[in-house]
């Protein structure tokens, strides 16, 4: 009887662990179905505060900072493939020269 209560609580002690670590998720995806409007602030050298809506419970969960970029401050490089095999340093293996990479065997025996 007590093995059975100990995996009721287990299972109940889970539950309650997994419910408080996904809220802030279900507070926003239940903020995607609301009607708000939140800007994204585009001029970052400018001093300036913004007014902080105080109906909207999304601000209180901040998982990640907000990041924006633009697309046009990207260059993109083109790169030329002159690159060229360069086979001159590897004719001399098809001439089967006796050269010291081909004798097998322990160095002390040659």
């Amino acid at each position: 009887m007590n093995t059975c209560r100990a995996h009721i609580i287990y299972k109940i002690s889970v539950i309650i662990l997994v419910v408080v670590l996904l809220s802030p998720s279900f507070v926003k995806f239940s903020h995607i179905f609301q009607d708000h409007i939140h800007q994204v602030c585009k001029s970052p050298q400018k001093i300036h505060f913004h007014k902080s809506d105080l109906d909207c419970d999304f601000y209180k969960f901040k998982l990640r900072t907000q990041f924006s970029f633009s697309a046009e401050d990207f260059k993109f490089l083109f790169i030329e493939e002159n690159y060229q095999v360069n086979t001159s340093q590897y004719l001399f293996l098809e001439n089967k020269q006796n050269l010291h990479f081909f004798k097998r065997g322990p160095p002390e025996l040659i």
